[in-house]
């Protein structure tokens, strides 16, 4: 029957249903007394299924159900997803990679069970193609850019112990390293992985748009070590400009009233300042949509630095602890009153992303990717669809368009059973069978299966911006056992 398959699909065009029944998985799925029974019973069925179209298993019950999950999983390459709306679901969902449960009439169990929880089965195709897409995209910037602006500040501190010849000296406050993470610098990457959108969602969710832009996703292009160790090279320039020139300017400045100088103090004001300039700003450089949000996160952690400083800084005038406590006391207004303070942060920022701002005008308009197009013509604000890009940036699409997803094979299964042929196929020297003839000795179908082809090989599905399905009209199908 994988002949077949492969004759249908190959020569003919024809697209392969299959249905099989519970009694029959029970010959095929590993049992409770043995896990390891009817292992090349169940190679040979993943085998068959991921050849088909369409494969539809009845009367099963729920640890079949699961079973059939952990064959798929363990034989394919690839992430498998569960969907289920009743409590016969749950050991299913709770088996595959991701379950997404449906709270509908049958309960909520198959919900509180699942990873995701959507009220109708139409939401699915948003939930993958433009939510799933949307929250990889914000989980890998969130990710990386947590480990950039955690290390463009505690560098400075591994570069300073240089300058200490490594006594434990801290440059910063222990009270300002702890409000980092807390108010100064978490807001506007949070907004971002809450709120951000590269492109449109119509613009996935159909093959007339750019369906190729869910294959950053399954490519791993945003987050992957390449990724962590350019997030972590910037980080380490920004905190060595951040470090060293407040450092030189801090030799400059000094009190008016008493003549001395700033010291230590004023070069830790300064350089935490130019940090959280540069890494604020940066987090704009990664944002694509701009909301209210955002700009108010932005501005606000901007702000909540001066004010934190003023406070912190004279709080110790009337509170009855020693001044000793604060390491900051009263260097506050002192620092912020020397103008060469403010230039020195501004000049250190500008100084810091240029090489951020100039990779990033390069990638935008003359080593662009699709996305970059994307965004370019949306800013236009006319309607376009792919092959409008097409026609004047034809490299960015593949050759071959895509017509629908074949998955493959784990390594190593499948590749001796049919005639010396890999998974995608049987080799040349194999004798192809074509037409409806039964698998086995007995030329019958075996256990009991039901193979479904069609000859409907142009039909084509299309969903419209609202989520439905819209199916063309099919042609006349034919049933062989």
């Amino acid at each position: 029957y994988i002949l077949d398959v492969e004759a249908a699909s190959v020569e003919a065009g024809q697209k392969i249903g299959l249905i099989i029944q519970g009694n029959v998985l029970e010959h095929i799925l590993p049992t409770k007394t043995d896990p390891n029974a009817n292992e090349d019973e169940a190679d040979l069925f993943v085998s068959l299924a991921i050849r088909c179209k369409a494969v539809i298993c009845c009367r099963v019950s729920p640890i079949q159900k699961a079973k059939l999950v952990e064959a798929v999983k363990d034989r394919v390459s690839g992430v498998t997803l569960a969907i289920g709306d009743g409590a016969n679901d749950v050991s299913m969902i709770q088996m595959a990679h991701v379950g997404v449960g449906i709270s509908g009439l049958e309960g909520l169990q198959a919900a509180r069970a699942s990873d995701y929880s959507i009220a109708q089965f139409r939401f699915l195709l948003r939930l993958l193609l433009v939510h799933g897409r949307w929250n990889y995209n914000r989980i890998s910037k969130l990710i990386v850019f947590s480990f950039y602006k955690n290390m463009s500040l505690y560098m400075t501190q591994f570069v300073y112990s240089f300058f200490n010849l490594f006594t434990g000296q801290s440059l910063y406050d222990s009270w300002a390293l702890a409000m980092y993470n807390l108010a100064f610098t978490a807001l506007p990457i949070m907004a971002i992985a809450v709120f951000d959108k590269d492109v449109e969602a119509k613009r996935v969710l159909s093959i007339d748009q750019f369906p190729e832009l869910y294959e950053d996703g399954m490519r791993n292009r945003r987050f992957n070590t390449l990724q962590f160790w350019k997030y972590t090279g910037t980080a380490l320039l920004h905190s060595l400009i951040c470090f060293l020139l407040p450092a030189y300017a801090a030799s400059e400045m000094v009190e008016k009233d008493s003549g001395r100088m700033l010291g230590m103090p004023g070069h830790a004001i300064t350089a935490y300042t130019a940090i959280l300039l540069v890494v604020t700003i940066k987090s704009g450089f990664e944002t694509n949509t701009w909301t209210v949000a955002n700009w108010t996160v932005c501005v606000a952690s901007l702000y909540f630095w001066p004010g934190f400083l003023f406070f912190y800084c004279s709080f110790y005038r009337y509170a009855p602890i020693a001044p000793d406590f604060a390491f900051w006391y009263g260097a506050d207004t002192i620092t912020l009153a020397q103008p060469l303070c403010w230039l020195t942060a501004i000049v250190v920022t500008v100084f810091a992303l240029l090489r951020d701002f100039a990779y990033k005008f390069y990638r935008k308009h003359f080593n662009h990717d699709l996305v970059c197009v994307i965004q370019a013509y949306h800013s236009f604000d006319v309607p376009f669809n792919r092959y409008d890009i097409k026609k004047s940036l034809p490299w960015l699409f593949p050759k071959q368009e895509l017509k629908e997803f074949k998955p493959s094979l784990a390594e190593g299964l499948g590749r001796h059973r049919f005639g010396g042929g890999t998974d995608d196929g049987p080799s040349n020297e194999s004798p192809v069978r074509s037409g409806g003839g039964g698998g086995g000795g007995g030329g019958g179908t075996p256990f009991g299966c039901l193979l479904y082809t069609s000859d409907a090989a142009d039909e084509e599905d299309s969903v419209d911006l609202g989520g439905r399905r819209i199916i063309k009209k099919k042609k006349k199908q034919k049933y062989k056992k």
